[in-house]
C-alpha cells in the first residue's frame, strides 16, 4: 500500500449512544479533503476534550500548555487510546499526516480550474452574472470589509496548510512577503457562505515591520486605511507589495472613532520647507506632521467622546468613560454636548490651518487648550516612534521636535494654565479680585470661543 503525507487541518467529534470518534481533516495539494479516524473512545467527554486539543495544536503548533493538555488527557485515557493520542500529538506537532494514497480523490479537471466549470459553477453564473450591474441582481447584495491582522509565528506550518489548499510560492521568500501570500490563500478559503453568491473578492498584503514605523490597529495613533486596488495574490510581484496602494496611514481620523480620513497626507516637507513663514525654520515638517497627527487624533476622540456620552458630566480626571474632556480644566467638566462639539472643532480647525500650510495660531482660548494638549501627544509620539511610515520620509532637520519653542512662539501668553491650578479657583472669573490682579480677562467656558481681539475671527 503506497503511504503520502497530508495536512492536518481540523478535528472532530462523532458521537454514538455505545462510543465517540475523533476524526481528522486532511488536506493534500490537488485533492479533495479526507476524514480519517483518530482513535474510538467509549468516555464521550474524554474524546471531545482529545478532539479540541489536538485541533488547537493543528492550528497553533507546538506549545507547552497544549503538550501538556494532550499528555494529561492521555494520562487519563485507556492504555490503548493513550498511545494513540500520543502518536497523533507528535504527527500534529509535525504538520504531516500519512495516509493511504486511496485516502484522497484527485481533483477533476473541472474542480481544479482546468475544464468546463462544475454545475454550482455553471449555476452561480446563471444567477449571479459577473458582468452584471446592482440593478441586474434580483437579490440583496452585501458588502462586508474586513482586515485581518496574523502573528505568524510558524511560517512553516502556514505554508504547508497553504500548500496543501493549492498555493505555490511565486519564488524565493522575498523577506516573508510569501508568508503573506500563504497566508491570504488560506484567508481567502472561507468566502463560501451558504445563499449566497460571491460577485468579487480584493485583497490587499504587506508584512509590517517595525523599522519602518508599522503599529499594530489597535495600537496605532493614526487609522488604517486599505485602498483595496483590485489586484490578487499571484497576480502581482510581491517583492513590489510595499510600493503598491493601500495598507498605508493618513492622519485625519482615530480607528476608534470609525470615521473615514482624507487618504492624501498633506506635503509637509513643502509647506514647512525652511524657507517659509518668513524664515521661521523652527516649525519644521517633521514637527507639523506630528503637530497635524496629534491634532488629528485629539479632534476625532472628541467627537468620539461626545457621541458615546453626550451631556453626561465628566466624573472626575479618571473617568474612564472619556478620553478628551477628562484633560480639560474641571471648570468644564459640566458642559453640554454642544459646547464639546466646538472644542472638538477647535483642534480640527488647527489641524486644518497645518493642512493649509499656515501656522497652528490658536484665535481663542478654546484652541489654546486643546494646542496645549496637542503639543503634549506629539510629545509622546515622537518620543514612542508612533508616528508611522511617512512621518519617516520626511526630511530631518536640526530643530525637529522643539517643543518648548513651539510652546514659546505659537501662543500670547498661558494663562488658560492657570485653570489648572487648585489655589486658582475662580480665577476664570473676571469679576473676581485673583483674576483682575493677574488681569487675565474672561476665561469661563462659555467664552471659550470668543475670538481673541487681535486676531481674525475663523469663517464659521
Amino acid at each position: 500500500m503506497t503511504s503520502v503525507t497530508a495536512v492536518p487541518r481540523a478535528f472532530f467529534c462523532e458521537h454514538s449512544a455505545s462510543a465517540s470518534r475523533v476524526l481528522v481533516l486532511l488536506a493534500r495539494e490537488g485533492h479533495h479533503d479526507s476524514l480519517q479516524t483518530v482513535l474510538t473512545c467509549h468516555d464521550a467527554d474524554l474524546a471531545q476534550r482529545i478532539a479540541v486539543a489536538l485541533g488547537q495544536a493543528a492550528v497553533g503548533g507546538r506549545g507547552p500548555a497544549v503538550a501538556a493538555e494532550l499528555e494529561r488527557l492521555a494520562d487519563q485515557a485507556p492504555a490503548e487510546v493513550a498511545s494513540v493520542v500520543r502518536r497523533a500529538t507528535d504527527l500534529v506537532f509535525s504538520g504531516r499526516w500519512p495516509v493511504a494514497e486511496y485516502a484522497h480523490r484527485r481533483l477533476s479537471p473541472q474542480e481544479s480550474g482546468n475544464g468546463a466549470p462544475p454545475a454550482g459553477t455553471v449555476d452561480a453564473l446563471a444567477r449571479t452574472p459577473a458582468s452584471a450591474r446592482l440593478a441586474d441582481l434580483s437579490g440583496t447584495v452585501v458588502r462586508i470589509v474586513q482586515m485581518l491582522e496574523l502573528h505568524v509565528h510558524d511560517a512553516d506550518r502556514l505554508r504547508a496548510a497553504a500548500a496543501a489548499a493549492g498555493w505555490q510560492p511565486a519564488g524565493p521568500d522575498q523577506s516573508g512577503e510569501d508568508v503573506v501570500s500563504a497566508a491570504m490563500t488560506l484567508a481567502d478559503a472561507t468566502f463560501l457562505i451558504p445563499g449566497a453568491d460571491l460577485i468579487s473578492m480584493e485583497s490587499s498584503g504587506e508584512v509590517l515591520r517595525t523599522a519602518a514605523g508599522d503599529e499594530l490597529a489597535d495600537w496605532s495613533v493614526e487609522p488604517v486605511l486599505v485602498e483595496f486596488g483590485g489586484w490578487r495574490v499571484g497576480d502581482v510581484d510581491l517583492a513590489e507589495v510595499d510600493q503598491l496602494p493601500g495598507f498605508d496611514y493618513a492622519p485625519g481620523a482615530s480607528s476608534a472613532a470609525g470615521a473615514v480620513a482624507d487618504p492624501v497626507t498633506p506635503d509637509f516637507a513643502t509647506l514647512f520647507s525652511p524657507n517659509r513663514h518668513g524664515g521661521q525654520a523652527w516649525l519644521t515638517p517633521r514637527t507639523a506632521d506630528a503637530l497635524h497627527t496629534a491634532l488629528s487624533v485629539l479632534a476625532d476622540e472628541a467627537y468620539q467622546d461626545v457621541e458615546e456620552n453626550g451631556d453626561q458630566p465628566v466624573a472626575g480626571s479618571n473617568d474612564p468613560a472619556w478620553t478628551v474632556f477628562t484633560r480639560l480644566p474641571r471648570i468644564s467638566w459640566h458642559r453640554d454636548a454642544a459646547w464639546r462639539y466646538r472644542m472638538a472643532r477647535a483642534a480640527e480647525d488647527l489641524r486644518r490651518d497645518l493642512e493649509a500650510g499656515r501656522l497652528p495660531i490658536p484665535r481663542c482660548t478654546a484652541e489654546e487648550l486643546m494646542l496645549h494638549l496637542a503639543i503634549e501627544d506629539a510629545e509622546s509620539m515622537t518620543q514612542d516612534g508612533l508616528l508611522g511610515r511617512h512621518h519617516e520620509r520626511l526630511p530631518r532637520h536640526d530643530d525637529d521636535y522643539d517643543w518648548e519653542l513651539c510652546v514659546e512662539l505659537l501662543f500670547q501668553d498661558h494663562d488658560v494654565r492657570l485653570l489648572y491650578a487648585d489655589w486658582a479657583d475662580g480665577i476664570e472669573d473676571p469679576e473676581t479680585e485673583l483674576n483682575q490682579a493677574f488681569g487675565i480677562g474672561d476665561l469661563r467656558p462659555d467664552n471659550w470661543f470668543t475670538p481673541f481681539d487681535n486676531v481674525e475671527p475663523r469663517d464659521h
